[in-house]
């Protein structure tokens, strides 16, 4: 507990010298019920095949070192695997980059700032946010992780698309982890998108490839106005040596729609969260996701879909390929709520092993009290089918060849659901070049 509390020392006194008086009550107070419950462990049943004790033990925290900022460009770049594109604002190591940054520009449908700014500005007209992260409900209703990082967080973005406005091109989130300041970021993003409006949201975590015993969190935010549409992806490319907690939240009004993608390839340890609230009547959210890992990494899918109001329809589709000694965790539940009448909820968790030593707990779950609805739930693990591969080979595939081409197709169907071309095209590159990587090392084993 020593390392939590000097990095809560540290972010109640950022450096833009003392925090307002709102804001660093509501950290003490997230800070105190973090120290009373500490960190989850294997007795709550959502934590049962994940576990965090590794953070328990952590070193105390250093004196952080300072990043040159000429050199962060490159190495962004690097652990992108591409250049960072238009409408980007960087974060590195869980602080606003300013640099680097190009989408608070303005003039591009959407208005941005800085938590921190809006906090220190103590605004009055934006009450929205306000209310998304200064209040003593947050602190009492949010889940554990939730709370320790609104107790540490230390920067973050308030974004919002105006009535009847369609932001076209994705909006980018880059976090970056560096292996020269202190040893965790933890940053908060609260999203609103008022009626018929369109954006589309990229949050990529990603990390220098020698940064180690690395802790981020996360968490986002989102309010889905009626008629509106929030696609989020979200790239987890992390460093071998990062725990990587990230929390997406989303409450969807009447007929608007939420896509959520989230794309795991990095980290050692990643958990990560999605809980759409469906609470008016023609609302619908997809969530769809793909895992894929190897070595002794260890990533974790949690999903609550709350169908709140009647009418409202959601699918859910999670696959992961696993290889080398790999652990895969799947753990999605529906609920329909008394009253939610005529819900119709779609989830499915399908999943390859590469190894003999891979491992994957799936636990798909339905909780319904309304008696008209229509829910599917179902799980699958298993090894690529020897007839297809038979198929192949007898057609002089090279069997490595083969393996990848089974691979993909099953992967693939994920990205596929990615709306914009751009942005769907770059997850297919960034998935088969990681999934070449996982088959080649499977075929060496």
């Amino acid at each position: 507990m020593d390392w939590f509390r000097t990095a809560f020392s540290r972010a109640n006194a950022d450096a833009n010298g003392e925090p307002p008086a709102q804001l660093g009550l509501i950290r003490e107070r997230a800070f105190l019920k973090f120290s009373e419950e500490g960190l989850p462990s294997g007795k709550n049943e959502d934590w049962k095949y994940t576990s965090l004790k590794s953070l328990a033990r952590r070193d105390p925290l250093s004196a952080p070192k300072q990043k040159e900022s000429d050199l962060a460009r490159s190495s962004i770049e690097e652990a992108l695997s591409f250049q960072i594109p238009e409408n980007s604002i960087v974060f590195v190591d869980g602080r606003f980059a300013p640099q680097l940054s190009s989408a608070l520009d303005g003039n591009k449908g959407f208005s941005c700032a800085r938590i921190l700014d809006l906090v220190a500005k103590d605004s009055e007209v934006e009450t929205d946010w306000q209310n998304e992260l200064l209040s003593n409900q947050e602190v009492e209703d949010s889940p554990i992780i939730s709370t320790l990082n609104l107790a540490l967080f230390t920067d973050g973005l308030y974004l919002r698309v105006p009535r009847d406005v369609r932001v076209d091109e994705p909006i980018w989130l880059i976090h970056f982890g560096s292996d020269a300041q202190e040893a965790s970021a933890h940053t908060r993003n609260v999203l609103v998108l008022e009626e018929g409006s369109c954006a589309s949201i990229v949050e990529a975590f990603i990390g220098e490839r020698d940064a180690r015993d690395y802790l981020r969190t996360s968490v986002t935010r989102a309010r889905i106005g009626e008629n509106a549409k929030l696609t989020h992806t979200k790239l987890v490319k992390e460093s071998c040596g990062t725990t990587h907690l990230g929390i997406l939240e989303a409450d969807l009004s009447r007929a608007s729609r939420l896509a959520s993608h989230t794309i795991t390839f990095g980290g050692e340890l990643v958990r990560n969260e999605v809980h759409p609230r469906l609470l008016g009547p023609g609302a619908h959210a997809d969530l769809f996701g793909i895992t894929a890992i190897g070595g002794s990494q260890h990533v974790d899918n949690h999903t609550s879909i709350d169908h709140v109001s009647a009418n409202c329809t959601s699918e859910e589709i999670f696959r992961g390929v696993y290889a080398g000694e790999s652990r895969g965790v799947f753990g999605g539940t529906i609920f329909v709520r008394p009253g939610a009448q005529k819900t119709n909820a779609i989830q499915s968790n399908n999943n390859i092993l590469l190894s003999d030593k891979a491992q994957v707990n799936t636990r798909p779950q339905l909780k319904i009290y309304a008696d008209d609805v229509k829910c599917t739930h179902g799980a699958t693990i298993g090894q690529l089918d020897d007839e297809a591969l038979f198929y192949m080979r007898s057609r002089g595939i090279q069997e490595e060849m083969a393996r990848r081409l089974l691979v993909e197709a099953f992967a693939r169907t994920v990205t596929e659901k990615i709306e914009h071309d751009g942005l769907r095209d770059c997850a297919h590159t960034l998935l088969s070049n990681r999934l070449s990587e996982l088959v080649a090392s499977a075929s060496a084993d």
